[in-house]
């Protein structure tokens, strides 16, 4: 799966990992003051949605820096 990425979209995935770890961090401080069953729920669910959002940014950055470095070597 080699596709062409730019810097700056590179750089874009990077600035959104940031981000969503940071939101993601309040989500689970967030959960730990939280009662109730669905407001859990909810938040357990935001969480989830951040973590799979994450792992496709970063996924994209992993790619990117793999193609630099092989690039690199030949």
């Amino acid at each position: 799966m080699y596709r062409h990425i730019s810097d700056n979209k590179n750089e874009y995935n990077v600035r959104r990992v940031d981000e969503l770890n940071e939101v993601l961090l309040e989500k689970e401080r967030e959960l730990n003051d939280t009662k109730g069953f669905f407001n859990v729920l909810k938040l357990k669910l935001e969480i989830k949605k951040i973590y799979k959002e994450i792992s496709k940014y970063g996924s994209e950055v992993m790619e990117y820096e793999n193609n630099k470095f092989n690039k690199s070597f030949n």
